[in-house]
């Protein structure tokens, strides 16, 4: 006796065949293709991020996370403090000058 999983299986298959009128491998391609497009998406979001100032995305990550318990005027007040912190710093004379250069920057995180 055949499972109940392998039945319900055996009936879904046609109906949803006969509710798109396309042939089911045609629909896994399509999920195929999605996942491909998901996949190039996450891989270039992972290029931008590693090539970004990974000490001012850590500092506004932290802004972010702990601004949820503070108020308007003290979150200025850590986002004022943690750009002067970043100002000094030499991914933050590498951003200036790549900009006054029109070039890509070269982030060290430092």
């Amino acid at each position: 006796m055949r499972e109940t999983r392998e039945i319900a299986m055996e009936e879904t298959v046609p109906r949803r065949q006969s509710f798109t009128n396309t042939p089911l491998r045609v629909l896994r391609a399509i999920g195929t293709s999605v996942l491909l497009v998901m996949l190039f998406a996450a891989n270039a979001l992972a290029q931008q991020l590693a090539e970004a100032p990974t000490k001012g995305l850590a500092r506004t990550k932290q802004a972010l996370y702990e601004g949820w318990g503070r108020t308007y005027a003290e979150q200025l007040d850590v986002e004022r403090d943690l750009q002067r912190e970043l100002g000094y710093s030499a991914d933050y004379v590498e951003g200036v000058a790549a900009f006054t250069q029109k070039r890509a920057a070269k982030f060290a995180g430092r």
